[in-house]
């Protein structure tokens, strides 16, 4: 249905068992938020506070009376939204028994449309029955109707707004230099073999890196230039490899040093037997030693080997990684009940909220795309699922919130600039589901 009008109007009431439209015919809304007056008259304790959302409340929740004329004439239209009018086609009088049912299941939603043709809906119930003016009531033919709603919420968008990202080693996170070779083999070196660019046939891209062994050598590849680390911190580090003309048994390795570049030992995959039509993955996750200062990594073969193959996609990660994540709330309001979904391989991850301060630390540890972690911050819950989402257990008592904070995750209008902190070489996704909220 199309409202031809300037303005905001109030539209209907819905709840899981049916939905009224309130009838145009002699239509008026009134709708009125005070502010909130002082608890006490004391220093500090002057304002109403909104305890979920830990910061100052100047609402109080909202009324809205609406009156209207309910006659045996329906309205141009039937359906609204995703609505059949449950009223539509019946007498006046039971069109109000109809209402009368609605009101009597409680917490509903109302909804309204704005004077561009946006939908929106905030949660309601009514203050009491449907006040009639009899003295109006002709017959039957048409009954003047009063209700209120005491509006418990902003009003939010119709439609829901999913932000999804994966949590995942990147390019971008890593500490190695020029590992995903799309602008050349800079800073890589020949280890008793020879390297060349290649700009065919790399795993992702356009970019790769060919490895040519042809003077046996106890180990002989390639290698990185020196990287800066961190003493006593877990790393992990990946590495694709293809065969060219054979499929020789290469390695992934970390040598370690320290401020002097004094040797202090070395880390393996272990061997990779290569193929020459699939690309074949090695990783290494290691903690270095606690006087390491410098990283090599090496992409080699072992034992006196000839060989060719391809590199592509090398990438050395702190296990203790900040994914950036930049969710928009469209609305003009501060969005309280947005709910925040990691799943997958995480270990102990915590969501924060750089605009607004607040930041959710969790004991969570998944070890496969079943296992689902739920921040809802409407409900204020925390729950794990380890069956996809089929079925939850309660995960609050393990959460930890920010010095001040007393709820979970809210989202400003405008941008906000979440951060996802994660250990342990992470394979997952943050989603997060919200309606944006207007004043």
């Amino acid at each position: 249905m199309s409202l031809e009008t300037p303005v905001h109007t109030l539209v209907a009431f819905t709840t899981e068992t049916g939905a009224f439209r309130f009838p145009r015919t002699e239509f008026e809304w009134e709708s009125a938020q005070p502010l909130t007056v002082p608890l006490a008259d004391l220093v500090g304790v002057s304002y109403g506070h909104d305890y979920l959302g830990s910061g100052a409340a100047p609402k109080q929740s909202a009324t809205e009376a609406v009156r209207f004329l309910v006659t045996a004439t329906p309205t141009a239209g039937t359906t609204w939204g995703a609505w059949t009018w449950g009223a539509e086609g019946l007498t006046p009088p039971a069109q109000v028994d109809y209402l009368r049912s609605l009101v009597a299941r409680g917490l509903g939603q109302l909804w309204m449309q704005t004077a561009d043709g946006a939908r929106r809906w905030s949660w309601a119930r009514a203050v009491a029955m449907p006040e009639l003016r009899s003295s109006r009531i002709q017959l039957g033919a048409a009954v003047p109707v009063l209700l209120r709603f005491r509006r418990q919420s902003d009003w939010y968008a119709e439609d829901e707004t999913v932000v999804e990202v994966p949590i995942v080693p990147s390019q971008q996170a890593s500490i190695l230099p020029n590992g995903d070779f799309e602008t050349g083999i800079d800073g890589w070196l020949g280890d008793g073999g020879t390297v060349t660019p290649q700009t065919v046939g790399a795993r992702t891209g356009t970019g790769a890196m060919d490895v040519s062994v042809t003077v046996s050598a106890d180990q002989a590849g390639a290698r990185t230039p020196d990287i800066a680390c961190e003493g006593a911190t877990p790393y992990t580090a990946r590495g694709w490899m293809l065969g060219l003309a054979d499929t020789p048994t290469c390695h992934l390795l970390i040598a370690q040093y320290d401020a002097g570049f004094g040797f202090l030992g070395t880390v393996s995959s272990g061997g990779v037997m290569l193929s020459t039509s699939d690309w074949s993955e090695a990783v290494a996750a290691f903690t270095t030693h606690p006087s390491a200062a410098w990283l090599r990594v090496f992409m080699v073969t072992f034992g006196a080997q000839t060989a060719e193959f391809r590199v592509d996609d090398v990438t050395l990660n702190p296990d203790a990684q900040t994914v950036p994540v930049t969710v928009t709330n469209p609305g003009t309001a501060p969005v309280r009940n947005a709910v925040f979904t990691l799943s997958g391989t995480l270990l102990e991850p915590a969501v924060r909220n750089v605009t607004t301060g607040e930041e959710v630390g969790t004991a969570f540890v998944g070890a496969s795309p079943d296992d689902v972690l739920r921040l809802d911050a409407g409900r204020l819950a925390v729950e794990v699922s380890d069956d996809g989402g089929t079925t939850w257990t309660d995960h609050y008592d393990s959460v930890v919130l920010g010095d001040t904070q007393l709820g979970l995750i809210t989202l400003a209008p405008g941008d906000n600039a979440l951060e996802v902190d994660v250990g342990d070489d992470p394979d997952g996704t943050l989603r997060v589901a919200f309606h944006a909220a207007y004043d």
